[in-house]
């Protein structure tokens, strides 16, 4: 099995105001046997730029691409969407 490691970014909710959705990052390693697609993910940046939900340690110039996971033995995907343009991400994977 081959592991790539790339930072993911997600929604979550504050936990001082469950009113209010804010994103955060982790590291997450994805085995590359898994990944179905590559695409760019434009709609997570404009979300975080209509509420000004930027992580304070993203740069707002970032790109982001989602991933498209096939799951063993089920015939349905995640989806996890990471820092990286689609190109980079590829790039990545192919090391």
């Amino acid at each position: 099995m081959t592991f790539v490691n790339l930072t993911e970014i997600y929604e979550s909710e504050d936990v001082t105001n469950s009113s209010r959705a804010h994103f955060s990052l982790r590291e997450i390693a994805i085995n590359v046997n898994h990944i179905v697609s590559v695409r760019e993910d434009s709609k997570i940046k404009k979300k975080m730029n209509s509420y000004n939900l930027w992580p304070k340690d993203l740069d707002t110039r970032n790109e982001f691409a989602k991933l498209s996971i096939n799951s063993a033995g089920s015939q349905t995907s995640n989806f996890v969407t990471v820092i990286g343009t689609t190109s980079s991400v590829l790039e990545k994977i192919h090391k």
